[in-house]
Order: C-alpha cells, then structure tokens, then sequence
C-alpha cells in the first residue's frame, strides 16, 4: 500500500511540474458592478490580482524603495513590465523585493520574491516593451505580514480573445498615494494605432511591443502611463480576463499599446513547466497546504521526513488545488 501511494503522489507530483491547465485554475471572481475612476477606499481590496512590485534598496545613507505595477496570474507567479525588473540586484531579490496586493484599505499581502525571469524580446534587444515573470513565494510570512489568501486574474484561452467590455486597471499615485483606477476604454484597429505612432513621431522600434492591442478611452486627456497598468475584460460580468500590459507610453485619450498577453501564452507556459524551483514534494506541498486550502494537512516527505498524516489527506484535498495537468 505505501508503494502503492508513493506511486501515485510521483505521478501527481510529476503532472504538477510539467504544466498548468489555465481554464482549470481558480481565479478571482468579482460581482460588483464597474465604475470609472479612483476606487474608493471601502473597495480597497477590489482586484485582488492587482498590486506592486516593491524594491528596498540602499542610497545615498538612506534606505529607498522603488514600485512598479504587477499582476498575480498563479498562485506562485505575478508579471511586470521587463524595462522595471531588470533592474533589480539578483543577488539581494529575496531580502529586498516583495509583491504587495490589497485585501482592504486597513490590511495588505505580501509575498516574498524568488527571482524572475526577463522575456527573450528583453534580453535579445528586440523590444523594451515585453513581460518579466515574478518567482513568488506565496506561503512564506515576512516582517511585513504574510501572503494571504489573494487569487490571481483569469487568463484567456490559447488562441481566443475578446476586445468587448474592456478596462484599464492600474495602480495610480495621483493623490499622493497609492490607489487602484479603473478606466473604461475601447478597441482602436491595429493599423489606427499604427498611423498614429508614426504621426505623432513616436514610434521607436524598442518601446513598441512585439504583439500589440491597441486601446484608447472616450473623452479622456491625454496622458503617460508607466508599466503595469493592465487591459482587462469583463464579458461574463462575474470573471475579469487579462488581456495586455502596458509599458512606459502614451494613454487615456490616446492610443495606447498593450502588450498582448494571449501571444505571450507559450512563453508563460514554458517558464512555468520548466521551472526547477521547487521539488516535487514541495510543488504538492504548497498545492494542497499553502495556496488554496491553508487549513489542509498534506502528509508529504519534506527533507527527508514523512508526516503522520495520511497520504489520502492529500490527495483527496486536491480539489482546493489549482488543477494541474
């Protein structure tokens, strides 16, 4: 029998590491109706999915942070924009570099950083304007707190994508602090989009994504938004789909170019299939434990000792689990 078990949680442990059925995992679901502008503060912990990428550092005798938007798509893995993360010292990440996300406008998550990982356009020097992948460690506590219970965004469907019911979220300073601002927008044709970067004499090859949705909002100024503002979709009114980030460029009332995530869905894929960073026992640890079921007792061998729980604890919890292939 424990042969038997032993067996099964490799073969489980092995379908966990290769991949990620997206249409299987949990995602955030939000039944409030969509009003444009800053949110208030009684929906601090809307969009749970929605946060910062923060950076202490030390300069000039002082200690200093930097933040840039970010995006949780899986329990251990959040985006940002490539030109922003490459920056950071990898050396110091996991002492120095948290995901920060809102439950309310009192209490706040954060999730430690492992590394992260430069899209190829980035480090071939196709474009500046393309993703970084966040390693997180979503279980691990911190002086500052501890991850809780924040799911990640929907993504769409490989080969699919809907340009209906979109919004621009994103992380604003405007008021001096940090709050989420919600604005509607609209689909502008590729070849629109196209006329006007080259009009207006901004279309340097590096800051235009290598795939592009190109959005606009509807009697809005003009301005700059900085990466990690994200395109998102609300067809079904209960699910918010991403469908782009953006990069350092123009916005609100003028086109502005998204980096297409569903083009970006292989290389995704592949990071997280190929991804050592965790052991086998580890990865169904976490699954089964820390991200979906935290009230759950797996019985797994954890540097060499086994538990005393059951090994059908575990496998019987899976349904709390993000559904891995």
């Amino acid at each position: 029998m424990d042969i038997h078990w032993k067996g099964l949680l490799s073969f489980l442990c092995l379908q966990i590491c290769i991949g990620i059925r997206w249409d299987k995992i949990r995602c955030s679901f939000d039944r409030q109706p969509v009003k444009e502008g800053l949110l208030p503060e009684d929906q601090t912990g809307r969009f749970p999915w929605l946060g910062v990428i923060q950076y202490d550092f030390f300069y000039a005798g002082k200690m200093r942070y930097a933040i840039t938007g970010a995006v949780r798509i899986h329990p251990w893995y959040a985006l940002a924009a490539a030109e922003d993360i490459y920056k950071i010292d990898r050396s110091t990440i996991t002492n120095s570099t948290h995901f920060i996300v809102w439950h309310s406008a009192e209490v706040k998550y954060y999730m430690g950083v492992l590394d992260y990982i430069l899209h190829y356009e980035f480090t071939t020097n196709v474009t500046l304007a393309t993703l970084a992948m966040m390693v997180l460690i979503p279980d691990k506590p911190n002086k500052l707190g501890h991850a809780g219970p924040a799911l990640p965004i929907c993504l769409p469907a490989k080969g699919s994508r809907s340009l209906k019911h979109l919004f621009v979220t994103r992380i604003s300073d405007v008021t001096g602090e940090l709050r989420k601002e919600v604005t509607k927008v609209h689909h502008v044709k590729d070849h629109e989009c196209k006329e006007f970067y080259k009009k207006s004499e901004l279309d340097y090859k590096m800051m235009a994504p290598s795939h592009m949705v190109c959005v606009a909002a509807a009697n809005a100024k003009p301005c700059v938004w900085d990466g990690g503002a994200l395109l998102v979709s609300r067809e079904s009114g209960l699910y918010w789909t991403l469908l782009g980030f953006s990069s350092h460029g123009p916005g609100c009332g003028v086109p502005a170019r998204f980096i297409d995530v569903n083009s970006h869905m292989e290389w995704i894929d592949a990071q997280i299939a190929a991804a050592s960073y965790y052991q086998c026992e580890d990865c169904l640890y976490q699954c089964c434990n820390a991200v979906y079921a935290p009230s759950a007792k797996c019985a797994v061998v954890m540097n060499g000792a086994r538990s005393a729980v059951p090994w059908t604890t575990c496998l019987c919890s899976r349904v709390f689990c993000p559904r891995i292939r």
